[in-house]
């Protein structure tokens, strides 16, 4: 059965999900060779998080640095900064 008939039998190419491990079980589990991506904003929402909670100093600078990250479409991007 093809939940989305409009992908074809393998399921969607990509489904963006927020970071629940559950979430990202489930879909693995239905749709092997779908690609999962991260949502940026639970990705960046998390990061901050983490911080907070292992007393990174500068953390405004941190999340500068790893929102400029997210944001790189390529390695070449990222290093130009």
């Amino acid at each position: 059965m093809c939940t989305f008939y409009w992908a074809g039998s393998s399921g969607p190419e990509n489904i963006m999900v927020d970071n629940s491990k559950a979430e990202i079980k489930a879909l693995k589990g239905v749709y092997p060779l779908t690609s999962i991506l991260l949502c940026k904003f639970h990705v960046l929402e998390f990061v901050e998080a983490w911080m907070a909670t292992h007393g990174i100093p500068k953390k405004k600078q941190v999340k500068n640095m790893f929102r400029h990250l997210v944001d790189s479409k390529t390695e070449e991007v990222f290093e130009t900064r």
